[in-house]
């Protein structure tokens, strides 16, 4: 449906059906057996939020992110929550988001972080973030209710951010969610409440997705540092 050539996002994949979208604003479904589609679906825009997908009741659901890039400076992101099987949408959420001119290039607002569907006690929710929203240079971290895509809560960021949240678990099932924004805020809160556990301003530029392993996070930084950090 749309011409715009070029994918951004990491391809997700569930059985023999490969899950893509594009920077045109069209999501395909592809059977990767006979690399036939099976399914088309209209994201609007364009889409660099991976693909993530999770099976409830036995049925795959695929959740995805759009920016604000082809409908202009201004216009409306989605987080968007999908049949995988079919390519019928179950329930979007959405925010008002802008783009800005970096240096002559265009540097869209929107979704651009990977969506994260909660597990252990926050099993019902979902985790995105928003960012410029409002026309601003800020980002919203948002909770949503997996069955019915309303807000559970919303974090107002610093600044806005295209690096994707984490979660942790304790061996109680609770859940901690790390984040960080592009101006060097790093962020812990309670998965399940909202709550702000630890949030401090660095000296530091991110722009790539942290990884967890145990209680310790790894994030690399704009530049030549990689830092640790260690959750007690």
């Amino acid at each position: 449906q749309h011409p715009d050539l070029g994918l951004e996002a990491s391809m997700g994949a569930y059985k023999n059906r490969g899950f893509f979208g594009d920077n045109g604003g069209n999501v395909f479904c592809l059977n990767l057996t006979t690399m036939r589609p099976i399914w088309l679906f209209d994201n609007i825009d364009d889409t660099d939020a991976s693909m993530v997908i999770e099976v409830e009741n036995k049925t795959p659901f695929l959740y995805l992110g759009t920016e604000v890039d082809k409908q202009g400076p201004t216009g409306t992101a989605f987080i968007r929550k999908l049949n995988a099987l079919t390519g019928k949408e179950k329930w979007h959420f959405s925010r008002p988001c802008s783009g800005s001119n970096v240096g002559g290039k265009a540097n869209s607002g929107g979704v651009l972080a990977t969506v994260l569907p909660g597990k252990e006690k926050a099993s019902g929710l979902v985790f995105g973030i928003f960012s410029r929203t409002n026309e601003s240079m800020k980002g919203e971290f948002v909770a949503l209710d997996k069955e019915t895509g309303k807000e559970r809560y919303s974090i107002p960021m610093d600044a806005y951010s295209w690096a994707s949240p984490i979660d942790l678990y304790d061996k109680k099932g609770n859940c901690y969610i790390f984040f960080t924004d592009v101006y060097g805020t790093i962020y812990l809160i309670d998965g399940i409440t909202g709550a702000i556990i630890h949030k401090e301003k660095t000296g530091y530029v991110f722009e790539s997705s942290p990884v967890a392993w145990g209680n310790r996070i790894v994030v690399g930084t704009r530049g030549k540092t990689i830092l640790s950090f260690l959750i007690k």
